[in-house]
């Protein structure tokens, strides 16, 4: 595989047009499309439906693009860093912070590692609830905050910056507002909603399983 071949799939991904991808990619059609042939030949399956004005990308074209757009990314991040260390050590730190962890967890951090290395800029960005610290392995972030645990990665430093406790919060005339503890139990008699993209779905969902409690969600 060669990194012309990414350039070259992702504009035809975007276009879904040889000629308009050739002329994006600055190469000739007969090139262009030698190079996509030469990638699904390599990767084992189609990567487009040839189909005149109806092409579309096949399952593995779809994910191949994904896995490129990755790729081109962390090849900018390769080349952001090494103009700043030539321009004299200036480097910049992207760092990923879940929209569910408040500034205050970190703010007193990034203060003194401001103060303390002059050289350093750190750019914030909102982790997407699709990403987690495989974004750190691949080189779009340098680092992660996250509001809950990873799995054991021996390539991750991790360190716990926080912790925190679940509560709940309903209504002052509910059932359970009178309760000091709330057993999962407790909950059985009540609608479930389950949220799918809920942070802590899985830790949520654990918790009911490891106490046989089976939660039977009336919305999702």
């Amino acid at each position: 595989m060669e990194l012309n071949q990414v350039s070259y799939f992702i504009n035809l991904a975007e276009t879904l047009n040889f000629t308009a991808a050739a002329r994006l990619s600055g190469v000739s059609q007969p090139s262009l499309t030698r190079a996509i042939r030469r990638l699904e030949d390599e990767l084992g399956g189609p990567l487009i439906y040839r189909d005149g004005k109806n092409s579309r990308l096949t399952g593995l074209g779809h994910d191949v693009e994904a896995e490129f757009r990755r790729m081109v990314v962390a090849m900018k991040s390769v080349r952001n860093h090494s103009e700043h260390w030539a321009m004299g050590g200036h480097r910049v730190l992207d760092v990923a912070v879940a929209p569910t962890v408040g500034p205050k967890e970190f703010t007193a951090f990034f203060e003194s590692a401001l103060a303390e290395m002059p050289s350093i800029e750190i750019k914030l960005h909102s982790l997407q609830s699709n990403e987690d610290t495989s974004e750190v392995l691949s080189g779009k972030y340098h680092a992660c905050i996250m509001p809950r645990e990873t799995r054991p990665e021996r390539k991750l430093d991790v360190h716990p910056l926080f912790r925190e406790r679940f509560v709940l919060g309903c209504s002052a005339n509910h059932p359970l507002a009178a309760n000091e503890i709330v057993r999962g139990e407790d909950l059985l008699e009540f609608p479930f909603v389950d949220r799918l993209k809920c942070e802590f779905r899985d830790r949520i969902l654990d918790h009911f399983a490891r106490r046989d409690l089976l939660m039977r969600p009336r919305f999702r």
